[in-house]
């Protein structure tokens, strides 16, 4: 944009200004920066006309900055010296005089001001995009000794052009939804998007356990972020990768643009391809055949009998799936991201994304602070790029060792003590950030001849679902002797009412018949 264009801009910006009866704020800084951004010399007689016209129109703009915000202008007047001014350049007057003499209602002089308030930021937003640019081009080619580590220079100069990805507020990254009351559509479209939030396989998909799905209010949602609190050697990543499979297996995906491709998508930051492979196919065969798949029993099976066994039953239901393993040193959120942009652009429309864990991932490019404050704000980027794309984000995380103490204190109800408390490793206030909270615990039960493991899960924090009984939010599933957790979305429910209990389906049929409505399974 030109110096020109600017001055005269501001000009026709603050006089409109004047003629609201609904008054806008004046934007006096902004203004004071398009002057400044105005480069004119001081005056002489060796001045040129032009440049003589410039700072005498820059001279107008600072008056009229300056004036009081009840002051109004003579049409006449602001023209009379706009074109004694802008004698050297009669077109620039013309065009501004064309424009100032419109007859625009109160309304379109609302959208022009605020279009001219636009224009000037989006103006500064690339100026300061390309100083940028510039500084690290100018390290490239002249200073190349001040790179050091070629991939952690690049890495800053993405982290330092983040704020300018999109320039512009024509697309607005930050709102993620508008409905007008005045355009019955968009109310319309409104309730639309609350019907299908209450569909499976629209925007919530169901897990494969019924409880789970009762204090989830159905299952999960898209746009949500889900964080699983656990102690370490708790099954917190397993319960991940049990979510995902869940969400492939059980649900048929509903894209909302036509032609996309749905998927969802899941990263480890702790699991190498190999490992976590091994862990899919050997879970998915046990929970299939209810019979143990041993390590030999993988080293038998050919490569390709054990990729079309995985490949079939994740897809089944018509989602593309995408596994992807990385190093978490070497990335920043930003490349966490980016990995979902360029799906995007590959044509995939992304609707859940587990990632095994967050926390791992550095906090390089957000803010800094006290003990937490960057971790949370990790956790706030996160969510907000899930929300604004409807991706249902999920990924598990350490509890802190004040949780530990609570154990080692044998605390009743484990899980009921720690929800909505913030024990979260690296920082309390995590749960801040997120929408919903799973907290789960493995407890053990001598039953006589042998010892049973019990996941115990209590829901925390819930910010999209509807207001359920306090009971309802806790449940306690037994393991089975192999695998892990057993689905029962399909089939009687296996959850007991505490830790001790036997699920009824698991009673012979005689001891079935003898129990009542107060027998400690459920």
């Amino acid at each position: 944009m030109n110096n020109k264009l600017l001055i005269i801009k501001a000009i026709t910006l603050l006089y409109r200004l004047t003629t609201l009866t609904d008054k806008l704020e004046r934007p006096i800084q902004l203004l004071i920066d398009v002057t400044n951004a105005v480069k004119t010399p001081d005056m002489d007689l060796t001045v040129d006309r032009e440049t003589r016209m410039m700072s005498q129109l820059k001279a107008i703009t600072i008056e009229m900055i300056y004036a009081s915000a009840e002051a109004s202008y003579s049409i006449h007047d602001l023209l009379q010296r706009i074109q004694i001014v802008c004698e050297p350049d009669p077109i620039l007057f013309e065009a501004f005089r064309d424009n100032i003499l419109l007859e625009l209602s109160q309304e379109d002089i609302k959208k022009e001001c605020i279009n001219i308030i636009s224009m000037f930021r989006r103006y500064f937003k690339e100026k300061e995009c390309k100083e940028v640019i510039n500084k690290y081009a100018a390290i490239a080619k002249f200073r190349p000794e001040e790179i050091g580590d070629l991939g952690k220079f690049i890495q800053q100069m993405m982290t330092d052009l983040e704020p300018y990805r999109v320039i512009g507020e024509e697309v607005k990254p930050y709102k993620i939804s508008s409905i007008n009351f005045d355009d019955t559509e968009s109310v319309v479209n409104a309730f639309r998007d609350v019907q299908k939030a209450k569909m499976v396989g629209g925007s919530m998909f169901r897990t494969g356990l019924q409880k789970i799905n009762t204090f989830l209010d159905g299952g999960i949602r898209r746009g949500e972020t889900i964080l699983i609190g656990a102690l370490q050697h708790n099954n917190k990543s397993g319960f991940t990768r049990q979510l995902f499979r869940n969400v492939c297996m059980l649900n048929t995906p509903v894209v909302d643009t036509p032609g996309k491709k749905p998927a969802v998508v899941f990263n480890s930051l702790e699991d190498s391809a190999e490992v976590l492979f091994e862990k899919l196919y050997r879970v998915m065969r046990e929970q299939e055949t209810k019979q143990a798949c041993t390590a030999d029993m993988v080293r038998s099976t050919s490569p390709e009998m054990m990729a079309e066994y995985v490949i079939r039953k994740l897809r089944q239901t018509g989602w593309h799936v995408i596994i992807e393993c990385f190093n978490p040193s070497d990335m920043t959120y930003l490349d966490l991201q980016n990995e979902i942009l360029e799906l995007e652009a590959k044509g995939y429309e992304v609707q859940a994304w587990f990632v095994d864990y967050l926390s791992l991932i550095p906090t390089k490019g957000c803010i800094q602070g006290p003990h937490g404050v960057d971790l949370r704000d990790l956790f706030r980027r996160m969510r907000n790029f899930t929300a604004a794309k409807k991706i249902a984000f999920i990924t598990p995380h350490q509890l802190s060792t004040e949780a530990k103490m609570l154990v080692r204190e044998d605390t009743m109800d484990f899980v009921k003590q720690i929800a909505n408390g913030g024990y979260y490793s690296g920082s309390r206030q995590i749960d801040q950030e997120v929408d919903t909270e799973i907290m789960m615990h493995i407890e053990k039960f001598d039953m006589g001849s042998y010892v049973q493991s019990y996941m115990t899960f209590q829901r925390g924090k819930h910010r999209g679902g509807e207001i359920i009984p306090e009971k309802d939010k806790y449940c306690v599933y037994p393991f089975a002797n192999i695998g892990e957790l057993p689905d029962d979305v399909d089939g009687e429910c296996r959850a007991v009412a505490k830790v001790g209990a036997v699920p009824k389906v698991d009673l012979g049929e005689e001891q079935a018949k003898t129990v009542t409505d107060n027998a400690f399974w459920l």
